[in-house]
């Protein structure tokens, strides 16, 4: 029914015809279960979800083919008790629900992997999905899958199966964007056909279902980087019960290795246990201790042995989650109307507070230990990714989990032997110390603020003479005052550091390990009295010494029933905006406002959603409205600055719309990277329209830059310009002139080229080029073209990309067939942006020679720029297979391959470069840059260093290390490498960029710019002098956010240990 649209149709026709008298009537396919089968396990599916599954197939079959007319829900019926005949029959229905119901063959999914919007979910079991399975015909998963079980969606009934409520099937399928088209595929179509209802059923309106299920045939035709997650795992050999592997063979026909190819084997073993032939890789570790790898540059400190690392991340958890509560963030709210909400539930709305917390007492505890971020890091790579050490992972677990496990405490607490007797003294320890640390260290964190009486019990909103929601929009002035106080970072992070000193002589006073789990696991045991003790204590600190008390606000008018009927309405008005009913949603949103009181401080949320709703309706000015008010009744609130700056945006104000997402990534804590994405997306709208006028008033010197960037252009082409072309006739004798001789001059221009005299290379060009446009008839045609091209190349080498273009213009008019000269003016136009008319080019060199190599290595090499990493990973795999002898190819491959999520596929190609281009810096450059992007920072450093000693005039390792240095918050050795790729390079923009950016970062602001000025006057290409006015801009912004926001929010790199 999937593939015949007649059959449907027809059945369609005959089974729902038009009925004139009830021309409104619904439907609902039926089917009747009479299994009697239960779910044992959950690797497949049952009879009774099978005939779940085959309705759903039938079902969306129905609503691909229906016409504009009925609604047709899905039912099942199925016996209470299938031993009884005479049994109550149970039913269970949805109705119907609009969305597009599509099938996708094989074809039309591979086309849509390079759509980056189209989303794959994988409809398989968790074991399937990961690999966990020997019985399954296919295991793992396809590149940037998503994971929904066809089990997750159905209730956990083991008879009456049947799908989850939608609040609930929402929750389940939150990871799928509701905005963007999702195909659902997997290893069984029922499986497919079950996670595609449930996402149509949550409110999914583009939800597309495979056709096809995935098989060792159908992963043939699949591109490459989709499938290295998947394997047969009947072909993998597994571990016998002594962790040895069987190797054996049954076949007789095996052949049986001879005396030479054992002894052979005998000596290899022998060698490789002796050291002999060792790589240097194979080294013995030397230890450097975390105060010791200052001392050289290219140095990482050693990882920490398990046992430490384990040490130091139970300290974390300990202090951490103490801070946090019971007196810190998990303070009690005093509102008697409302239960169990807690202040961290409303600050994870406002902030990250817990990494705030967790990086401020880390920093204590790193000095505690003598350690640092740099010897954390290396040891967190050890612990958690190359050894996977399950102790280790779960530990930090804990710590990510701290917020939901101080909420929803565990059921089960393992206390040891702790006297409960002890527990009211160690909470009174613990009040008396953090007050008396927070009175010593920043005494202005102890100005309460006044509650309210909670004398009368809050009116209800019926009561009220207007909506609320009318208020708003009539701008009525409510008399309301609103708390507009927000602390700076170095606030926060004092008072955190003043609570830590409290709770950690406390904790010394009695000589106890507790955590606050385990403290609050200990006080819900006491009896009545002593519990009410500490409830009381609770109540009193909750607004002096809240660690993070900017705009604590307690309302006596809110009550359990109106959060609860609002919470309903935002849910509703999500609901709606998933399936992309934004009129739906602003309704829901607008009827939340009417559920709690006037100007009350959670208005802000549905103000948000409900300007977003208004945005995508290009309802502008309303969407404007909306954020101007709940900037009012909250001045930092993230949300509305993010929803401005969308509107700025869609107006072409971007340094308008710039200034708002800084705004909002920085109330965001500065570490949510989707707002980073989006700021360096609108940057760059600024940074282009900033950099055109300083880049047209630059003097293009044509000074040439050093030599290995030159080597690296030159070795991106297997077949440059000038190959085929001899110079066997190239005479001894000097010729001074390209008048006098214009052949001789031509081959000494090539001898100088191929002998890397770049300078006298260029000189000759730059003679032949001029003397070819005087005497357009002189010498061979080719040598014309080749003479014009190749001082195109030095123009564009040197920075002069418009007269680059120009020059091989000329050339394309004398041979407009010449391949090289059409792929190098693609690639001048890239680095204007021209992309449309450099696709072009690219087209045309294609029709002149598909075969050529170099085509489809600076084609990818623009899709990559493009971010088109699909397409990249095509084009590069088609230059690879027309020639590999090119380090740049496999270096471009593996980036593409990576970029487009195929990771391990990409780390595979980078080993087989490292063979195949020993001594290639460029291959140690990116290979390392991987590395590091893994968090791999001791294998990143090592093969940096050997970059840097293939090719010592090459700043770029030096830049890569600096930038390590900064991921692991060691500014000051940054600096130092930085510095040292200036000592390279002096004329080196990215150097100047990255030194500005840890300068600003530090809080050195002069330094900071006066190194992005000179980021701009070395830049030698239009995209550096954009780069520099992009992040010169983002920092001005951050700059001004200070006083827009009146407080200092930016994140600080440190400036010493």
């Amino acid at each position: 029914m999937l593939h015949d649209s007649t059959l449907v149709q027809a059945y369609l026709h005959d089974t729902i015809a038009p009925n004139d008298s009830e021309p409104d009537a619904s439907y609902s396919l039926h089917v009747r279960d009479r299994t009697n089968e239960t779910r044992l396990t959950d690797d497949s599916l049952t009879s009774t979800e099978q005939k779940l599954a085959t309705g759903c197939i039938v079902w969306w079959a129905l609503h691909m083919y229906k016409a504009a007319a009925p609604s047709i829900g899905l039912a099942m019926t199925r016996k209470e008790d299938t031993t009884h005949d005479d049994s109550v029959m149970e039913m269970f229905a949805v109705d119907d629900v609009p969305f597009q119901a599509t099938v996708k063959s094989i074809e039309q999914f591979v086309q849509d992997t390079s759509d980056e919007k189209v989303q794959f979910v994988q409809a398989t079991s968790l074991e399937v999905f990961h690999g966990m399975t020997t019985t399954a015909s296919l295991a793992g998963h396809l590149t940037n899958a998503i994971h929904i079980s066809p089990f997750d969606v159905l209730n956990g009934d083991k008879r009456n199966r049947w799908f989850l409520p939608t609040d609930t099937l929402v929750e389940v399928t939150q990871q799928c964007d509701f905005t963007a088209p999702v195909n659902v595929v997997s290893t069984n179509l029922h499986e497919a056909a079950i996670v595609a209802t449930a996402l149509a059923l949550a409110g999914h309106t583009s939800v597309s279902l495979c056709s096809f299920e995935l098989t060792e045939d159908v992963l043939t035709q699949l591109p490459s980087h989709l499938t290295s997650g998947m394997f047969v795992p009947s072909t993998v050999n597994l571990a016998n019960d002594d962790g040895t592997f069987d190797v054996s063979t049954d076949n007789e026909e095996f052949p049986i290795a001879d005396d030479n190819a054992k002894e052979e084997i005998l000596k290899a073993y022998s060698e490789a246990n002796n050291g002999a032939g060792a790589d240097d890789n194979d080294k013995d570790d030397i230890v450097i201790e975390p105060e010791q790898y200052h001392e050289d540059f290219f140095t990482m400190p050693s990882p920490l042995s398990k046992e430490k690392f384990l040490e130091i991340a139970g300290v974390i958890h300990k202090y951490a989650s103490l801070v946090l509560a019971p007196y810190g963030i998990l303070c009690t709210n005093p509102n008697p109307n409302i239960a169990k909400t807690t202040m961290l539930e409303s600050k994870l709305k406002c902030g990250p507070i817990l990494q705030e917390v967790v990086e401020t007492i880390s920093d204590l505890i790193y000095d505690d230990f003598n350690v640092n971020e740099s010897t954390m890091a290396m040891s967190s790579q050890k612990w958690l990714n190359d050894t996977r050490n399950a102790a280790c992972a779960n530990q930090m677990q804990e710590i990510n989990q701290l917020p939901q496990t101080l909420i929803n405490a565990p059921v089960f607490v393992e206390l040891g032997t702790i006297d409960e007797s002890q527990a009211v003294p160690i909470v009174k320890n613990i009040q008396e110390s953090v007050a008396k640390a927070l009175h010593d260290r920043v005494p202005w964190a102890l100005e309460p603020v006044p509650l309210p009486s909670f004398s009368e019990t809050p009116k209800s909103v019926a009561d009220l003479t207007w909506y609320p929601a009318v208020v708003y929009q009539l701008g009525y002035k409510f008399n309301k005052t609103f708390s507009h106080t927000k602390q700076s970072s170095l606030q926060t992070k004092a008072k955190i550091q003043a609570v830590f000193q409290g709770v950690k002589e406390a904790l010394n006073k009695h000589k106890t390990d507790l955590n606050a789990v385990q403290l609050q696991a200990i006080v819900d045991s006491l009896p009545e009295d002593d519990r009410k003790i500490i409830e009381q204590i609770s109540m009193d600190t909750f607004t002096s010494h809240h660690i993070v008390n900017d705009d604590v606000f307690v309302d006596d008018e809110m009550t359990d029933d109106a959060q609860r009927a609002f919470n309903a309405k935002l849910r509703e008005g999500d609901l709606a905006s998933r399936r992309q009913d934004d009129s739906g949603a602003i309704r829901s949103y607008t009827e939340a406002m009417n559920c709690v009181p006037l100007y009350h401080a959670v208005i802000v949320d549905a103000l948000t959603k409900r300007a977003k709703s208004y945005f995508k309706l290009k309802k502008f000015e309303e969407a404007q409205a909306d954020c101007t008010l709940a900037l009012k009744i909250s001045p930092f609130c993230l949300e509305a600055y993010a929803c401005q700056g969308d509107l700025a945006e869609s107006n072409r104000e971007y340094e308008k719309a710039l200034q708002n997402h800084v705004l909002a990534f920085i109330l965001g804590g500065s570490r949510v990277i989707e707002q980073a994405e989006v700021i360096e997306r609108v940057s760059k709208f600024v940074g282009r329209e900033q950099a055109k006028d300083i880049w047209s008033a630059m003097i293009k010197r044509h000074d040439l830059p050093s030599k290995w960037l030159i080597d690296s252009y030159f070795n991106s082409f297997q077949r440059d310009a000038d190959s085929g072309i001899s110079i066997r006739g190239l005479t001894k004798k000097e010729v001074v002139d390209v008048h006098d001789d214009f052949e001789q001059y031509f081959l000494r221009a090539i001898d100088h080229k191929r002998n890397q005299r770049y300078h006298e290379a260029q000189q000759h060009f730059e003679a032949l080029s001029k003397y070819i446009q005087e005497n357009p008839e002189v010498g061979e045609l080719k040598n014309c073209v080749v003479a014009l091209n190749l001082h195109a190349t030095f123009l564009y080498i040197t920075g002069d990309v418009a007269t680059a273009l120009d020059v091989i213009n000329v050339a394309l008019t004398l041979d407009p067939t010449h391949v090289n000269s059409v792929v190098k003016k693609a690639g001048f136009l890239c680095e204007l942006g021209e992309f449309e008319e450099a696709e072009e080019c690219f087209n045309e060199a294609a029709n002149i020679d598909e075969n050529s190599s170099d085509l489809y290595l600076h084609r990818g090499q623009m899709e990559l720029i493009m971010g088109d990493y699909p397409s990249a990973v095509t084009s590069l795999r088609r230059s690879l297979t027309r020639c590999d002898t090119l380090a740049v190819t496999h270096i471009s491959y593996g980036m593409a391959l990576y970029k487009a999520g195929s990771i391990y596929q990409s780390l595979d190609v980078f080993k087989t470069a490292l063979e195949q281009f020993p001594t290639s810096h460029e291959v140690r450059l990116f290979y390392g840059d991987v590395l590091s992007d893994r968090a791999d920072y001791g294998q990143a450093m090592m093969h940096l260093k050997k970059a840097f000693e293939f090719s010592p005039q090459c700043p770029l390792p030096w830049l890569n290390a600096g930038r390590i240095f900064v991921a692991t918050n060691d500014g000051n050795h940054a600096i130092s490498h930085f510095e040292q790729a200036l000592q390279v390079d002096a004329r080196c923009s990215a150097a100047h960029l990255d030194l500005a950016q840890v300068y600003f970062a530090q809080g050195k602001v002069d330094k900071a710019f006066a190194h992005f000025d000179l980021a701009t006057e070395t830049c030698r290409f239009l995209p550096e002098v954009e780069d520099a006015c992009a992040c010169r801009c983002v920092a001005t912004m951050q700059l001004q956010a200070t006083t827009i926001l009146g407080v200092e929010l930016r994140h600080m790199l440190k400036t010493k240990k």
